[in-house]
């Protein structure tokens, strides 16, 4: 299995991904800008802010507690596979959630991958399933007490363990280096910086993607 991403910023390409709506007709369908509820799912895209797309848990036609479903494409592992991705959760109404589960295909069971976690802003993930065979992951988005578009995915990846690239948008305050060390042999070093940094004219003026 080679590394596949999709950022789902091509409009009616989503690289193989397919979506299965709920018995009412609701859906995960891509989305551009904000989520059309202020306050609730995404502000706008992970991976191309401000022109990209991303993958919404749509909320029309939905019921409460429904659940659509993504699936990826199949893909051959012969010992571990590691699926990355951001995702936001963010909404008023409970209920709504976001699971992640593999399966191998022709099997009926199901591995929990992953639960998501509440937050204001785009989350960074990395699970792997290890198996033998051809492999499926399903995202699973479920609906609140009042359906509303609260769960969102983009920047999509399956690769063979260890050959996906560490993703850290540093905004962790507990883990804010995620997994990533750095070396002072010259005397410099990295510092985590916040906004606008003080000196005037050099340098990033904020945040990526959370400028």
């Amino acid at each position: 299995c080679m590394m596949q991403t999709c950022s789902f910023d091509i409009p009616n390409d989503l690289c193989g991904w397919t979506w299965i709506p709920t018995a009412s007709g609701a859906k995960w369908t891509q989305k551009k800008g904000p989520s059309g509820k202020p306050g609730v799912g995404p502000d706008g895209d992970f991976s191309s802010p401000g022109s990209g797309y991303y993958m919404l848990l749509d909320p029309r036609n939905a019921r409460p507690g429904q659940k659509a479903i993504l699936l990826s494409p199949v893909s051959p592992s012969s010992d571990c596979l590691s699926l990355s991705f951001h995702y936001i959760l963010r909404g008023q109404s409970p209920g709504a959630a976001l699971h992640i589960y593999a399966s191998v295909l022709g099997s009926i069971r199901k591995h929990t991958l992953f639960s998501g976690h509440p937050g204001p802003n785009w989350q960074a993930v990395s699970v792997s399933y290890t198996t033998v065979g051809r492999i499926q992951f399903i995202v699973v988005g479920v609906f609140g007490k009042i359906p509303e578009p609260a769960v969102a995915v983009d920047a999509i990846s399956i690769a063979p363990c260890g050959e996906g690239f560490p993703q850290c948008d540093f905004e962790d305050s507990a883990h804010p280096f995620c997994d990533w060390v750095q070396t002072s042999r010259d005397g410099g070093h990295w510092v985590l910086r916040h906004k606008n940094i003080s000196i005037h004219g050099m340098g990033p003026s904020g945040d990526f993607p959370n400028a």
